[in-house]
């Protein structure tokens, strides 16, 4: 839990004060360490920053030429799989947005995050892709 605090209070430099220090390098350790997975309300948080961030296609995040695209489809995949475990309701949906219109540039990370879900976990995916908010 405290590790996920410790990423929570990152994105929030990264957020509100990235002018004032590296924001590139702040949003590299933010990117790698997503998805968070002890704290599921910091979790909620984190992930809608993400949201957040990504439609707003900050480049930070993507990483220079895209670089972190597919790690990022790979969390999107995993928090997805989740439920709402790890992403609020009303956020999902923009999450899917999201994940649909980053898939064609990282397909194959796409495929592997899918196949390392459980059963189960592949049903939320599935419900999340289809426009459903799983249970």
């Amino acid at each position: 839990m405290a590790t996920d605090n410790a990423v929570s209070a990152l994105g929030r430099l990264l957020e509100h004060h990235s002018d004032t220090l590296n924001g590139a390098a702040m949003a590299e350790a933010w990117v790698a360490a997503l998805p968070l997975k002890a704290d599921a309300v910091e979790a909620c948080s984190m992930h809608e920053l993400l949201v957040r961030l990504l439609e707003a296609q900050d480049a930070r995040v993507l990483g220079p030429g895209g670089k972190h695209v597919p790690h990022l489809i790979g969390a999107m995949v995993f928090i997805l799989g989740r439920g709402t475990e790890f992403v609020n309701a009303d956020v999902g949906p923009r999450m899917v947005r999201l994940l649909q219109a980053l898939q064609p540039q990282a397909q194959e990370a796409a495929a592997a995050a899918f196949a390392g879900l459980s059963e189960k976990q592949k049903a939320r995916f599935q419900a999340w892709m289809a426009g459903q908010v799983p249970e």
